[in-house]
């Protein structure tokens, strides 16, 4: 079973039976690129601003072409399941790369190791907090 550590507001919040949305920065422990593990890749090479640029040569005329990286930016297609589109390796390559949560709807999370509480993902959206990316976990308890 996947467990999810949250801060100590939240703790505290959970702890008073309220249920604050679960924030959990974007790292290669909960994020997986192109569904793979998250541990796999170099994640310097992740471009969260968007500011690389890419040049790339005409292999007929020999001009320059130069690509921008555009900004991160979320995919709503799955409904309740946000995933991300990030630029990859810009400069070298010019990839862009989904990253999807490690938790999907319906799966059950404890949180916290030492809690047990144990929560039902109900919905999970990629949001930038505090100029960071980060999963917000909506959820409903399974146990009190």
């Amino acid at each position: 079973m996947k467990a999810i550590t949250v801060s100590k507001e939240a703790e505290k919040e959970l702890l008073e039976g309220r249920n604050p949305p679960i924030v959990q920065l974007i790292t290669p422990d909960n994020g997986m690129p192109n569904g793979q593990d998250g541990n796999l890749y170099d994640w310097s090479k992740f471009d969260w601003e968007g500011k690389e640029v890419h040049i790339d040569k005409c292999w007929r005329c020999d001009h320059k072409h130069e690509d921008k990286a555009y900004p991160p930016y979320v995919d709503h297609s799955i409904p309740n399941y946000d995933y991300l589109h990030v630029p990859y390796a810009w400069t070298r390559e010019g990839t862009v790369y989904r990253i999807w949560p490690v938790w999907e709807v319906g799966d059950k999370v404890r949180v916290n190791r030492k809690f047990k509480l144990l929560i039902e993902v109900e919905a999970i959206k990629a949001e930038q907090v505090e100029g960071k990316w980060a999963w917000v976990i909506l959820y409903q308890r399974v146990n009190k």
